[in-house]
């Protein structure tokens, strides 16, 4: 195994345990005690955890780095099939407003080549993963960064929302009922609603897992959404009340090799 890779799977045994010796790691490796202290200096450099005497305990930027990774994770088969479908619905040229979340960033990671866009975006993340695009112009929304989240909120961000018109936005979502779309956040729900308030068209890119959760704050009524992009895993229940309302879905297929849970 080479030393990135062990150090990666370091930090995953950190994460996992929490606090771990440096005896255990260098025996689960088969490497010297010296070449696992080597590994956890290089790692508590980048911030990815905190050494202790005889080991390792995570630190809070490795959490943070951690949880969104195994976010990510969960369910990239689908995401990932939810991304190429929403990038069908967006033409050269057009400005862009991609939400926070896991699903956001996959569409923000494919968009074609030469499209000229401009994407707006409160997420740290999807500014980073087009940060070294030149074709595309990346407007990020400014504010203040979220706790535990790589994203921007507070009442900058809102304003700044209001000063910009998107051809589409792309919403991501915590929990999908049939009275509306909800979030975990009072402040993301507001910047949601700053988002739809300014979009010609709005699309909510969700997998299947959104419409069996709760979450604690209405971000969205029905009427303000366009279309919904979710996976063929869409439940029975949520298939039944969205036909019923009349919501505009699209059910994309999931290519072959399936998904990871968490």
């Amino acid at each position: 195994m080479d030393k990135r890779s062990r150090q990666e799977r370091i930090l995953e045994r950190v994460m996992r345990d929490g606090d771990v010796s440096v005896e255990s790691l260098a025996g689960e490796w088969s490497v010297s005690v010296m070449t696992i202290r080597r590994d956890l200096a290089d790692l508590s450099r980048r911030g990815r955890l905190n050494r202790r005497h005889g080991g390792a305990v995570p630190s809070r930027s490795g959490i943070v780095e951690f949880e969104f990774q195994t976010r990510r994770d969960q369910c990239a088969a689908e995401k990932q099939a939810i991304a190429r479908a929403v990038v069908e619905r967006i033409q050269p040229g057009m400005a862009v407003g991609l939400d926070t979340g896991t699903t956001t960033l996959e569409v923000a990671r494919i968009l074609p080549v030469d499209y000229k866009l401009t994407v707006l975006t409160t997420s740290l993340a999807v500014a980073a993963a087009l940060y070294a695009r030149e074709d595309i112009e990346v407007v990020l929304l400014g504010g203040n960064v979220r706790k535990n989240c790589p994203d921007l909120t507070g009442p900058l961000t809102e304003s700044n929302i209001r000063q910009f018109r998107m051809h589409r936005v792309v919403l991501g979502a915590d929990a999908i009922q049939p009275d509306g779309i909800y979030t975990t956040d009072v402040r993301i729900a507001r910047l949601t609603r700053a988002l739809i308030a300014n979009a010609d068209e709005v699309i909510l890119a969700a997998d299947h897992r959104k419409f069996d959760n709760t979450a604690f704050v209405k971000c969205a009524e029905w009427d303000a959404v366009h279309t919904v992009v979710t996976d063929s895993g869409c439940p029975a229940k949520a298939r039944a009340w969205m036909k019923k309302r009349k919501i505009n879905v699209q059910y994309v297929p999931v290519r072959s090799g399936g998904s990871r849970h968490a």
